[in-house]
C-alpha cells in the first residue's frame, strides 16, 4: 500500500509539473509581450512578412528574429531588424531573408524600450543668480 501511494504521488508531481510548464520548443511568436497575428513568407520577393500587435502600455523594440526548421533546431539568428512598435498599436515587419526550407519557426527578439525624464533646466535671472551667489546656493 506505501508503494503505491508513493508512486501516485510521484505521478501527480509529473503531470502537474508537464501541465505547468511551459514548451521548451522553438515556438512561433516573440520573446516579449509582442502577439504575432500573421507570419508569412514570400518566396519569390525573399520576404517573410510578420503582423504583430503590442498590448501593452510601452513601445517595444524589435531588433532581430531567430529562424528554426520544423524539428526545432536552430538554424540562423538575424540583428538586422530596428523597428519600434508603438504601445496599443498594430505594426507590419517586413524582414529581406530567403528561407530554403518549408516548414520554419521563429522566435523575434525584442525589448521593451526604456522611458527617460528629461528635467527641465531651471533658469534664473541675472538678479537672481546674483542672489543665489551671495546666499551661497
Amino acid at each position: 500500500m506505501l508503494e503505491s501511494w508513493s508512486m501516485k504521488k510521484i505521478l501527480m508531481i509529473v503531470i502537474l509539473g508537464l501541465v505547468w510548464s511551459k514548451p521548451i520548443l522553438a515556438g512561433t511568436g516573440a520573446s516579449c509581450e509582442l502577439e504575432v497575428d500573421k507570419a508569412q513568407r514570400s518566396k519569390s520577393k525573399g520576404t517573410v512578412t510578420f503582423e504583430v500587435y503590442n498590448p501593452t502600455d510601452k513601445a517595444i523594440i524589435v531588433n532581430g528574429v531567430k529562424y528554426y526548421k520544423s524539428d526545432s533546431t536552430f538554424w540562423r539568428e538575424y540583428s538586422d531588424i530596428y523597428k519600434v512598435v508603438p504601445y496599443k498599436r498594430n505594426s507590419t515587419i517586413i524582414h529581406y531573408v530567403n528561407i530554403p526550407m518549408d516548414g520554419w519557426r521563429y522566435v523575434i527578439q525584442c525589448s521593451k524600450r526604456k522611458t527617460t525624464y528629461i528635467k527641465p533646466k531651471k533658469n534664473n535671472s541675472g538678479a537672481q543668480k546674483w542672489l543665489d551667489k551671495i546666499r551661497g546656493n
